[in-house]
């Protein structure tokens, strides 16, 4: 499941539209964009992902790029969706599957 600490009606939004996404992997055999995330099969392809994605959600949700800050000297190149629901910011951040509100990702990545 996604680490995630919004609502279930937040994660059921997502599912209603990204139920049709799917993506291969290395050839690998298609799958349905949730499931990959549930196996952590997605790090590494954020941009691509994140490309994917995007197409799915609605047109004012967008595509963020830069650094996360894992540790102090550790930076960590990477994207992620931000998309609103009920007017609230929240970030989907499938190659890492992380679903939460926008100013908890923000404070936790820096």
């Amino acid at each position: 499941m996604i680490k995630s600490n919004v609502n279930k009606e937040v994660l059921e939004y997502l599912s209603d539209c990204l139920h049709d996404l799917y993506i291969e992997i290395l050839n690998e055999d298609n799958k349905n964009i949730l499931d990959l995330m549930k196996s952590n099969k997605l790090e590494g392809w954020c941009w691509k992902t994140t490309e994917s994605i995007i197409l799915f959600l609605k047109d004012n949700d967008y595509i963020e790029r830069g650094n996360l800050h894992f540790e102090i000297e550790t930076n960590y190149y990477h994207s992620w969706i931000c998309f609103k629901y009920n007017n609230e910011e929240y970030i989907l951040d499938a190659c890492l599957n992380i679903l939460c509100k926008k100013n908890e990702f923000m404070k936790e990545y820096n």
